[in-house]
């Protein structure tokens, strides 16, 4: 990976959002590039950075790379032989940062993260060397200097030398480890034949999708959990018309329902409060319960695979698992994010496997594969206590390098002259070793911690906060379902006492030391002039340490070997548990992660929610040679997926398969019955949805907002002027006021603080509004007020919505406030009323065309803004 990293931005072809792609192979390609580009692009910037002015810290680099990490003063400093790689422990220095870090709070040095290392001495011109972040113990990190672990995805260049000095550069806003696992999903699939490829690759004129190829050969479902007719509730929901009149599913639902049991590949389009979620669980249902009549009537050696459910976000993945609960117990979740510490938490893989060894020690078969490469592993480390010795601080043979260690090099007469003489030593000491002695007085020798850096004094870091999306990348790190955060095994620590200090040395080449060596002038050592000495002893030292890391590289690659069948054998331990079970939650991230353990397990059906959200590439590793039935549930009108490079949106990458195929007119469903907003809120969906969705009976006679008397919306209309902060997130200092006096005289007229939460595009808008918040009277008591990013709230809903648009400048510019995707978000959360605060000339003149809509419907509804005067109460200026 270290090649793409010194190149120049690579040109990364257009997703091709319209129409069919030239070949399966094409299409592959392009998404597995722009997976790499989205991976690397950021450290490449960050590495380039360095390379043209290499002594610049951190803050200097913040316009051009906000993200940046660079740390000096790196040394190994041990070895931790452990099961899921060879971890080197590694101390360095936050000088550079300007800042005292809080690693309990900072999103550094993450597990999972790729990091470049590059000699002191080089500086990323020529050498840069790629690893992962491994684990990073707190108590680790709060040592000086800091340390943490790390892996090297290429053995062969494991940094062992404790004495050679690197730089580490990163950059926090790129997570590799997130995409690694898509990408080889990627790579995999081009040797795949995937029997739903075919609507990817040529979506247009697939008007009609076909039945699932298990379904054809029975067809007959319970349909009674979505009907109130015990009776009559068994479907051939091929050759049989679905029911209309089911009480828990409205038209709308029912036929997505049909569409979700009877089409290969089924895209269920979910607008805001149409209840998809509900429609999907009454899928799985069917699903299991013919699942379950399937497992009992299934021959000797036939296997029913249990049923794969995926999310975009850990948070999606718990709530829908909390619905299957209540029906389904057998359900598994991979991934050890889970927030959720009940029913959820008790079901992830980890817990059910300990569980499992605690109850019925048995139940689980340990593979040969796993048993040896463990015994392998053990053997191994002996070989290296072998190799290391001359660099194990708790070795005998950790001392500085003699003639002993240069018998390959010296001659017998070399090592006779020196044996035979006395040399004059700085401070006389008789177990110094003869070369020691000859090096003479000036010669200083210390070990390679001495170098190791020393702690500084600065203030403490100011970061920016992520939201889950955006983070949510990190969430399936590469650590164990337990989230250890320190590595397991045996350990070495690593230390060079072969170290000049002397700045008096002449540093020679091979050709030199060749010259002098062969010399019969030279044949007794004494006759080396002392300029020359400390030069050979240099070169000597250095040599023996490149035996002892070809040595230990070698050692590596073994244990990289025993570390990939180590891995396998876990697998199938784990197999062994996941293929019992019916339903297997996992996130999108979590799938390419777990792949070739899905993959074993052969599911015929997978069901992604939030579908709309999931970048095409990450999505292609669940198209498995063993399906046969996709179901995707979403919404491509509300967020779209995430591209971290800017450029890629231009390029269509930020456009889901979801949205790809539905464009392409594919067979969707879309739901079109909402039970969240009343009608006044759900109007202003109108340039969005248009006449597509209609309000339920039941948000016919919501509550008022107290204190509003009929009004549900409003749009409190201001002039201050926005502002940006060091992150160059926009922000409004006089709105953020408004908005905090508005929801405080809504709690004094009887409004719950958890009725409300206030909505903002930016994060320097939610930050201001928390702290401001937080010193209400009243408010702070509660804590209970959500303040929170558009972004983060897709999902989710409120009685009372407050929206802080932020933006309001003499040039006309509104940001991604005219991101229609966006701003469906934003006007659709609310149950009871909907508040917005901003420039309403500036969003009508310069937000685009739905929010030019948007105020017209509400001019329509009524009085359509208030100037708040200075002074003025919020509530009472309505």
């Amino acid at each position: 990976m270290s090649r793409p990293l010194l190149t120049d931005d690579p040109i990364v072809p257009e997703n091709q959002v319209e129409g069919n792609w030239s070949s399966r192979q094409a299409h592959l390609t392009a998404h597995y590039q722009f997976l790499r580009e989205e991976s690397t692009f950021a450290l490449r910037r960050a590495i380039s950075l360095v390379r043209e002015q290499p002594h610049l810290y951190e803050p200097d680099h913040r316009e051009t790379s906000p993200g940046i990490g660079i740390y000096e003063k790196v040394f190994a400093t041990g070895i931790t032989f452990c099961a899921r790689g060879l971890g080197v422990r590694m101390c360095f220095s936050t000088f550079r940062a300007g800042v005292k870090i809080d690693w309990n709070t900072s999103k550094r040095l993450k597990a999972g993260s790729v990091i470049a290392l590059s000699p002191t001495s080089d500086k990323f011109q020529k050498h840069i060397t790629v690893a992962i972040v491994g684990a990073r113990p707190m108590e680790l990190l709060n040592e000086s200097p800091p340390k943490i672990d790390v892996f090297f995805p290429r053995p062969e260049e494991t940094i062992f030398d404790p004495a050679v000095e690197h730089i580490i550069l990163e950059e926090t806003s790129s997570f590799f480890e997130a995409q690694r696992h898509n990408m080889l999903a990627l790579q995999r699939m081009t040797k795949e034949k995937t029997p739903l490829q075919d609507y990817v690759v040529s979506p247009e004129g697939k008007h009609s999708v076909s039945v699932p190829e298990y379904v054809k050969e029975d067809s007959v479902m319970d349909l009674s959990y979505a009907t109130d007719d015990d009776s009559d509730s068994v479907y051939d929901v091929i050759n049989r018309a679905m029911p209309k009149d089911a009480a828990k599913l409205d038209e709308s639902q029912m036929d997505a329902l049909r569409q979700m049991l009877t089409k290969e590949l089924a895209l269920i389009q979910g607008p805001p409060g149409t209840g998809k979620t509900h429609v999907s669980v009454m899928a799985l249902r069917v699903m299991l319960h013919k699942m379950d009549e399937q497992r009992k009537l299934a021959k000797p050696g036939v296997v029913v695979p249990p049923l794969i459910v995926t999310c975009q976000t850990n948070h999606a993945l718990d709530q829908l698992l909390r619905h299957i609960a209540p029906f389904e117990d057998s359900f598994i979740r991979l991934g050890g994010r889970s927030a959720d510490t009940g029913v959820v938490k008790a079901h992830t893989l980890f817990n059910i496997m300990e569980d499992l060894k605690d109850s019925n020690p048995g139940a689980i078969k340990e593979p040969a594969g796993l048993r040896f490469a463990r015994k392998n592993m053990k053997l191994m480390e002996n070989d290296w206590k072998r190799v290391l010795a001359p660099f194990d601080s708790n070795s005998q043979a950790c001392k500085p390098m003699d003639e002993a260690d240069f018998a390959d090099r010296l001659s017998p007469q070399h090592i006779a002259s020196l044996q035979n003489s006395r040399w004059q030593t700085n401070g006389s000491s008789s177990e110094l070793s003869a070369i020691i002695k000859w090096l003479g007085p000036d010669a200083s020798l210390t070990s390679s911690d001495s170098n190791w850096p020393a702690e500084q004094e600065f203030g403490f870091e100011h970061f920016e906060e992520e939201e889950e999306e955006v983070d949510e990348a990190t969430a399936e790190k590469a650590r164990q379902d337990d989230e250890i955060e320190r590595l397991r095994g045996s350990f070495i620590p690593l230390l060079d006492c072969s170290v000049l200090k002397s700045t008096a040395i002449k540093h020679l080449t091979e050709k030199d030391v060749k010259k002098i060596l062969t010399s019969s002038k030279f044949s007794d050592l004494s006759k080396v002039p002392p300029q020359y000495r400390l030069g050979l002893y240099e070169f000597f030292v250095n040599e023996a340490k490149q035996k002892i890391i070809k040595k230990a590289r070698g050692l590596a690659c073994r244990w990289a070997k025993e570390v990939g069948d180590w891995t396998r054998g876990q697998f199938v331990k784990k197999l062994q548990v996941l293929a019992d079970a019916k339903v297997i939650g996992c996130t999108s991230t979590g799938f390419a992660k777990y792949r070739p353990m899905i993959y074993a397990l052969k599911p015929r059906i997978v069901m992604v929610e939030e579908a709309g959200e999931c970048l095409e590439a990450n999505m292609m590793n669940m198209f498995l040679p063993s399906l046969q039935h996709l179901i995707l549930v979403g919404d491509h009108q509300q967020l779209r997926p995430r591209a971290q490079k800017a450029t890629h949106n231009f390029k269509h990458y930020d456009i889901s398969l979801f949205e790809r195929l539905a464009n392409n007119t594919v067979d969707y469903k879309m739901l079109s019955v909402q039970r969240r907003m009343p009608p006044e809120v759900r109007r202003l969906l109108w340039p969005i949805y248009g006449d597509k969705i209609r309000d339920h009976e039941c948000t016919l006679d919501r509550p008022p907002v107290p204190g509003l008397g009929a009004f549900r919306t409003h749009f409190f209309h201001h002039e201050y002027h926005e502002d940006h902060d060091k992150f160059k997130s926009a922000f409004n200092e006089h709105e953020a006021k408004l908005v905090v006096d508005f929801v405080n005289g809504l709690i004094s007229k009887g409004v719950e603080p958890r009725q409300i939460t206030v909505l903002t595009f930016y994060n320097g808008q939610r930050r201001l509004l928390t702290r401001e918040l937080k010193r209400v009277e009243g408010v702070v008591a509660e804590s209970r007020i959500k303040v929170v990013t558009v972004d983060s709230y897709q999902g989710e809903e409120n009685d009372i919505i407050v929206l802080s648009l932020v933006r309001n400048n003499c040039i006309n510019q509104v940001g991604f406030l005219s991101v229609a995707n966006r701003v469906c978000v934003a006007l659709s959360r609310a149950r009871q009323g909907f508040f917005m605060f901003g420039n309403v000339k500036l969003m009508e003149e310069a937000g685009g065309e739905e929010w030019k809509q948007v105020v017209a419907i509400l001019k329509g509804q009524g009085p359509v803004e208030t100037q708040i005067e200075g002074g003025t109460r919020v509530l009472d200026a309505v």
